[in-house]
């Protein structure tokens, strides 16, 4: 089965090198909507409405199973997605809230979310965290340009990104968190960044994503090892064109 994935930019590559890693005979078409990006400073009928796009193009190639690999189209329009595509299997990415229920939590850690503005403000995301953290253990933080910087560093190399990310995290630095959980696709491309940062530990949703279309395919685990994997890729700042890329699981990729 072919599967569909898509994000504003590069970050769902994230979540996309993951599942290969984790089976590497899918048959995966990945769209970077770069001419659209960041959806994270976006309207939420904006993102909406690039979303539908990107899927009727998906749909007219006969994917029947999209991952929206982006944390603000999730938030903003898989619910429209799923009423208009009823005969497809959309699978969201989302903030691991429910993280706090997973890992050895003491009364004494503190844990931080971080998103992109437009995610943070959703209903979808205020939901969420209602019913996953009724406490209110964890804390929120709005990163106002980090998927940017990220975007921009993976086609452009900046050697000054680590030094961005520092800066962009400065106001919650001296918090001492225990763990930052990601909520956005482009951060865990970042995430040694992060950790640097605020020197807690990152956690990303891409492992549970991965195990999650996995199952829905009722496949099973098939690592790639030492082999590369391949996969299909088109940007919208270039047309609608997908042609081929691979990567290796074993090294740090994309390198930022």
């Amino acid at each position: 089965m072919k599967i569909g994935m898509f994000d504003s930019g590069i970050g769902g590559l994230s979540t996309l090198r993951n599942l290969l890693c984790m089976r590497h005979d899918l048959e995966v078409f990945y769209w970077a909507d770069d001419a659209h990006a960041p959806y994270g400073s976006k309207s939420d009928e904006y993102v909406k409405d690039r979303s539908k796009a990107i899927v009727k193009i998906f749909e007219s190639m006969g994917i029947e199973l999209v991952v929206v690999a982006c944390n603000t189209a999730t938030a903003m329009a898989i619910e429209d997605l799923r009423a208009s595509f009823p005969h497809m299997t959309l699978v969201g990415v989302e903030p691991y809230v429910n993280v706090i229920n997973h890992i050895p939590w003491q009364k004494e850690h503190r844990a931080v979310i971080l998103t992109t503005p437009l995610t943070g403000q959703s209903e979808r995301f205020c939901r969420l965290r209602e019913r996953l953290d009724p406490d209110n253990k964890l804390d929120h933080f709005s990163c106002p340009t980090m998927a940017k910087l990220v975007e921009h560093a993976f086609w452009h190399k900046d050697t000054q990104l680590a030094q961005k990310i520092q800066l962009e995290l400065a106001p919650i630095k001296d918090r001492n968190y225990q763990y930052v959980i990601l909520g956005c696709t482009h951060y865990p491309l970042v995430g040694h960044y992060i950790q640097q940062a605020l020197g807690a530990e990152v956690i990303s949703p891409c492992s549970a994503i991965s195990k999650r279309v996995l199952s829905l395919l009722k496949l099973e685990s098939l690592p790639a090892g030492t082999q590369s994997v391949k996969f299909m890729f088109a940007r919208s700042s270039k047309g609608e064109q997908f042609s081929p890329m691979e990567f290796s699981c074993n090294g740090p990729w994309p390198e930022l």
